[in-house]
């Protein structure tokens, strides 16, 4: 049964969330939540909602990027329709700027990528690398997606999705640490002095333009 990500901070204990009806968990959609720099983002998507948005994770705008629970992972989350929903878990990111680049802290890159690699980790799709989504493309790989990729929307934002392909990177160092032997308390901490060290090597830019298909 999928569990909550190790870098989860709280669970809420919510009855949102539907059956996968036999669906594994294959995927990770990304959201943003549009909310500038919002003091109650968390609280927002922990209770009913204006955009009825529940996702598996919430990621606060606080410099921790704090990462609340839900809807447990062995349901599907309510963010990007069921149909896209039922195979992945979601997140919303909290913002710290509005438009045009709604950005999010920069430990919310981390916090996503030790939630993509828990969740592969735990996929039928582990013996594989973490992938960047192509829409209509078989992929081996659990994947990790955007809101604009299956609705006609700027969700998550210019920022996060250009550091996509840096989360994914990250994400699979950090997987394949793990099933290295490597515990996830002995994960070094992926953003120091206040940058993502998920900026990519020569070797992971070839990774990810191969999983592009470059």
């Amino acid at each position: 049964m999928p569990t909550f990500a190790p870098n989860t901070d709280r669970i809420a204990n919510t009855s949102w969330g539907s059956s996968r009806q036999g669906a594994s968990v294959v995927g990770l959609w990304i959201h943003h939540q549009a909310d500038g720099a919002g003091a109650d983002a968390n609280d927002y998507m922990v209770g009913p909602n204006d955009r009825d948005s529940h996702p598996t994770y919430a990621i606060d705008d606080n410099e921790a990027a704090t990462v609340v629970g839900i809807v447990h992972p062995d349901k599907a989350p309510s963010s990007t329709f069921y149909a896209n929903d039922q195979n992945a878990v979601a997140l919303e990111a909290a913002n710290t700027t509005g438009e045009p680049n709604w950005e999010v802290p920069v430990a919310t890159l981390e916090q996503i990528a030790l939630i993509a690699a828990h969740h592969s980790i735990e996929s039928p799709r582990s013996a594989h690398p973490i992938e960047v989504n192509k829409p209509g493309v078989a992929q081996k790989g659990f994947w990790v997606g955007w809101h604009a990729q299956v609705r006609s929307t700027a969700c998550p934002g210019p920022f996060l999705i250009a550091h996509i392909p840096a989360i994914v990177a990250r994400a699979n160092q950090i997987k394949d640490a793990i099933q290295g032997g490597a515990s996830w308390a002995s994960i070094r901490p992926g953003v120091q002095g206040g940058e993502f060290l998920g900026a990519l090597t020569d070797a992971e830019q070839r990774r990810v333009a191969h999983l592009w298909g470059a």
